[in-house]
């Protein structure tokens, strides 16, 4: 997608070239987002807030958005939403709008499920947790990301494969009963 996940006009375009390439747009990975930075509540400015929930929230809206403008008239489609186990937990010291942002991600699934299921079309979530992506390079330490391996059950980190393999099994016939739901793909973290 382009550079602007929050401007409509590059959303519309970008789809609008999907679709003269590929014919149709059968599944959407609504994958944008980030924590920016850590800042704590107390000393966020309106201003920062309002630029995570646009990366995080309004992003996901306009590519829903755009790829339901696609679906709805050949009643079928596929829409999967990147959310965190942030959205779950609140996420870590300084995380707060990223974790608000993540999940409100969550309560947009389901209702966008109850939306457009009648229409044929399934809208499902991923919040993955430890995975060894830049992400965690830039925000996350040595240390805490050795504690988050002995926080999971499964002792590792997960890898970007394991995020994109259930980003396939939801956009695959092998969940073509599932709608609404989130697969947390975080080796067990959040059990505890």
């Amino acid at each position: 997608m382009h550079s602007d996940v929050t401007d409509e006009t590059q959303v519309d375009q970008a789809f609008a070239q999907a679709l003269t390439r590929f014919g149709q747009i059968d599944t959407v990975v609504a994958n944008a987002g980030g924590l920016l930075k850590r800042v704590k509540c107390v000393d966020m400015t309106l201003e920062f807030w309002n630029q995570a929930i646009a990366l995080n929230q309004t992003s996901t809206f306009l590519c829903c958005r755009a790829a339901l403008g696609h679906m709805l008239p050949r009643k079928c489609g596929n829409i999967v939403i990147m959310s965190s186990l942030a959205g779950h937990d609140g996420g870590g010291p300084g995380a707060s709008h990223y974790g608000a942002a993540k999940g409100a991600l969550l309560s947009y699934t389901r209702a966008l499920a109850k939306e457009v299921g009648p229409d044929g079309i399934r809208v499902n979530a991923i919040a993955p947790g430890l995975i060894a992506t830049r992400f965690h390079d830039v925000f996350n330490t040595p240390q805490g990301r050795s504690a988050g391996v002995e926080r999971t059950p499964l002792r590792r980190e997960g890898q970007p494969e394991d995020v994109a393999n259930a980003a396939m099994y939801l956009s695959s016939q092998a969940a073509s009963f599932i709608t609404g739901e989130v697969i947390e793909v975080n080796g067990g973290m959040a059990l505890y």
